[in-house]
C-alpha cells in the first residue's frame, strides 16, 4: 500500500507558496531462510514541508523540511527482530542576482540518520556558495566560481535498507570540499 497526499497554499503576504506532503508506504516482502517463509514489513512514514519563493526573477529561496520513520520487522533464528530508525532532512536553497547580472548561490543539505535501538546515529552538513555574472544580451549563460561541500563533511556517510534478506548498513566515501568553476546556459523558449 503506497499513498501520497499533498496540498499547497499561496502565501500572497511574503509572495511565496507553501506545500505540505504526507507519505505513507507499508510494504511485505516475501523472503526465505533455511527452506523457511520469513515476511519482512518494511513499512514507512514521511511528512514534508517546503517554502518556496515568487518573489521575483532576481530573488529566489526555498526552505524544507522533511522528517521519515521508518518501522522493519521480520523474524530471524532467534524470535522477531525490528530495525527502526527515523531520517531527518533540513535543506535550504538561495539564488539572488544584483548590480548588472552578479549572481550569489547558496545551499545547504542536512541529514541525519537516528536509530531507534541505538544501532547508529549519522549526520552530515552539505553547503555550497557560488559566486558569479550573467552574460549576453539576454543574461542565458551563468559562470560563477565557488566551493561544495564547505565544510569538507561529506568524506563518509552512511546508509540503511531492509530488503528480502534482512537489513543491509552501508558507507560512503565521498569527494569532500572541492572548487569549482561552472557554466550554466538558459535555455527558454518563447511562444508567439
Amino acid at each position: 500500500l503506497y499513498l501520497r497526499v499533498g496540498y499547497g497554499i499561496p502565501i500572497s503576504l511574503i509572495r511565496c507558496n507553501f506545500n505540505v506532503n504526507a507519505t505513507m508506504s507499508l510494504k511485505q516482502l516475501p523472503s526465505m531462510v533455511n527452506g523457511t517463509f520469513v515476511p519482512i514489513h518494511t513499512d514507512w512514514y514521511q511528512l514534508e514541508g517546503r517554502l518556496h519563493s515568487n518573489i521575483s526573477k532576481d530573488l529566489d529561496f526555498m526552505v524544507g523540511y522533511n522528517a521519515r520513520y521508518s518501522a522493519n520487522e521480520y523474524s530471524g533464528k532467534y524470535g522477531v527482530v525490528r530495525n527502526n530508525y527515523f531520517l531527518h532532512r533540513v535543506m535550504a536553497r538561495f539564488k539572488w542576482v544584483f548590480l548588472q547580472g552578479f549572481t550569489f548561490t547558496g545551499a545547504a543539505h542536512y541529514k541525519r540518520y537516528v536509530s531507534t535501538g541505538g544501532l547508529f546515529d549519522d549526520q552530515m552538513l552539505l553547503c555550497a556558495l557560488f559566486v558569479g555574472r550573467k552574460f549576453l544580451r539576454s543574461r542565458n549563460l551563468e559562470v560563477s566560481v565557488g566551493v561544495n561541500d564547505l565544510f569538507n563533511d561529506n568524506v563518509k556517510s552512511y546508509w540503511h535498507t531492509v530488503n528480502a534478506s534482512g537489513t543491509n548498513d552501508g558507507e560512503n566515501i565521498g569527494l569532500g570540499r572541492y572548487y569549482s568553476v561552472q557554466c550554466i546556459w538558459h535555455i527558454r523558449s518563447r511562444s508567439a
